[in-house]
């Protein structure tokens, strides 16, 4: 009798260390679906992430209005002029729009002023403006916004910079 009782507590003790092996592993399936999930949310968490419209101009050292002025001339497709001017923070989705169009600012894509890009090219500013007057699709900017503006964007602002050093007419 008692060689059966130790046989059916052995087969007890099997038969749930078969029962809790089996248990472990979906509890491993059970956490690696729940981390995997918990990873998604915070990645869409992430993509829904709104800034601050500060944030946002702060890496141009530019005030509120010339960014503002930038929004509205190159990024109107983007963002509307009434909604920036109305919201504080932007979405994500948006933010990488903007700066997509507007370009890095950077100490190989800076932003530069009318100024800066004349001391650079090493013209006039009359020939810059007259350059741009005959030109317009050449540096991807028209007379009125290069008027507008004192500060222009990196990708503007190299665009610009570029096709005056080239020489489009430094008369």
């Amino acid at each position: 009798m008692n060689d059966n009782k130790k046989r059916e507590f052995k087969e007890e003790v099997e038969e749930k260390t078969i029962f809790q092996k089996i248990s472990s592993e979906v509890w491993i399936w059970v956490l690696a679906i729940l981390a995997f999930i918990i990873a998604i949310a915070l990645f869409w968490k992430k993509a829904d992430k709104k800034v601050y419209k500060n944030a946002l101009y702060a890496p141009y050292c530019v005030n509120k209005k010339t960014f503002s002025q930038w929004i509205r001339l190159f990024c109107s497709d983007i963002i509307s002029t009434e909604e920036y001017s109305t919201c504080r923070k932007l979405p994500m989705s948006v933010v990488i729009k903007i700066r997509e169009r507007l370009g890095e600012s950077t100490e190989e894509t800076p932003v530069l002023s009318k100024k800066q890009i004349i001391e650079l090219s090493e013209g006039s500013y009359i020939a810059l403006r007259r350059s741009i007057e005959r030109y317009p699709e050449e540096f991807g900017i028209i007379p009125s916004v290069f008027k507008s503006l004192s500060c222009f964007p990196p990708i503007i602002a190299q665009r610009i910079l570029h096709c005056f050093q080239k020489g489009i007419t430094k008369s």
